[in-house]
């Protein structure tokens, strides 16, 4: 297991740090915690190639936590992205990735529709990821890893749920990420 933290920053803006992004690497499968500003550079920064992430878990939609996500989702299809990446997150997941991406009302709509006017480009369906809504327990698993969501208190649960992350390698290396909780 590899973990390079992108980004340890608050919300508030700091020249030396980068917003909430973990990228950890199992067996060569790249999984990112968190989308915070900044998360698609470093992983540029640190010799990853961004468009090789095929998962991403949000911990909970405070933009810190996801400003870079329509950055990354358009720049890894714009750098060949071959699949759709799976998404899982908390309640209200799907409209948030639908209120960026989506080709009839999503805020980029235009510049995606600009961009696909390149050969190269027609593959816009790499734009839609396999989008999971998180409740607590087992939130995905592969033949390499296992992850599982859990409440944490950050915020009202109403107002929007926030998961604390961990995964499980076949390996039997753990890691846990509790978002914006100590």
């Amino acid at each position: 297991m590899r973990i390079i933290m992108l980004g340890t920053s608050a919300a508030m803006p700091n020249p030396d740090r980068h917003d909430s992004g973990i990228l950890i690497t199992v067996r060569g499968r790249h999984y990112l915690f968190d989308c915070g500003h900044g998360a698609t550079n470093q992983m540029v920064a640190a010799n990853v190639n961004p468009a090789t992430v095929g998962h991403v878990f949000l911990s909970h939609l405070h933009y810190d936590h996801i400003a870079d996500f329509a950055y990354f989702m358009i720049t890894t299809w714009m750098a060949g992205r071959q699949t759709s990446p799976v998404v899982a997150g908390p309640v209200g997941v799907k409209q948030f990735v639908d209120a960026l991406l989506s080709p009839e009302t999503g805020a980029y709509r235009k510049d995606i529709e600009a961009r696909a006017q390149y050969p190269r480009r027609q593959n816009t369906e790499i734009l839609v990821p396999v989008v999971r809504q998180c409740e607590p327990g087992v939130v995905f698993e592969d033949d390499f890893v296992k992850v599982t969501a859990y409440y944490v208190e950050h915020i009202p649960r109403e107002i929007s749920p926030c998961f604390g992350l961990r995964m499980d390698t076949v390996d039997g290396e753990s890691v846990s990420f509790s978002g914006d909780t100590a």
